[in-house]
């Protein structure tokens, strides 16, 4: 399992030190489950920059990133987990902290060229997502997935939890 900790997102409420002790605490959890974990930090897109200031979100600088990554890594080290980063810096490389893909079509024994509808930095392999714009509920501030609340209500009631998709007509 390679598990992910993102997007770090830093407000008043998720501010440095709850990373720090977020993080702690799921590597003490996960610890023998997994050995990598992937970070990124959370981006400010324009569909989503708007809601992301009104909910008080603090762009960290590359000072601040390096310093929070600084932190985590002896953490993900004390559990055997190897810190990764998605899109990120290349300063963090410099920290141990290498960039890799998360659709990783070495990993999967495969050839695939690369995601050309991702983010500049991005290495991901061409992909299928299996989830779904407009479909969840949770109403996270930094989702650039939900664009319409009255969309992602009506898409949310065609969720089947037995189905085989996140939204339409599967079969039980």
């Amino acid at each position: 399992m390679i598990w992910r900790y993102d997007p770090i997102l830093i407000t008043n409420r998720y501010n440095i030190a709850y990373h720090i002790t977020a993080f702690s605490r799921l590597c003490e959890l996960l610890e023998g489950s997994t050995k990598k974990c992937v970070i990124s930090f959370a981006i400010a897109y324009k569909s989503v920059a708007k809601k992301m200031r009104e909910s008080g979100h603090k762009e960290l600088d590359v000072y601040e990133k390096i310093q929070l990554t600084e932190a985590l890594l002896p953490i993900a080290k004390k559990h055997g987990i190897t810190l990764c980063a998605c899109c990120e810096l290349s300063e963090l490389n410099q920290l141990g902290v290498h960039s890799v893909s998360c659709v990783d079509a070495d990993l999967f024994g495969v050839h695939a060229p690369r995601d050309k509808n991702q983010r500049k930095g991005c290495n991901c392999a061409a992909s299928i997502d299996i989830g779904a714009y407009n479909s969840c509920m949770n109403g996270c501030r930094y989702c650039y997935a939900n664009h319409d609340e009255a969309m992602v209500k009506h898409n949310y009631a065609g969720h089947n939890p037995n189905g085989e998709s996140l939204i339409g007509t599967d079969y039980e």
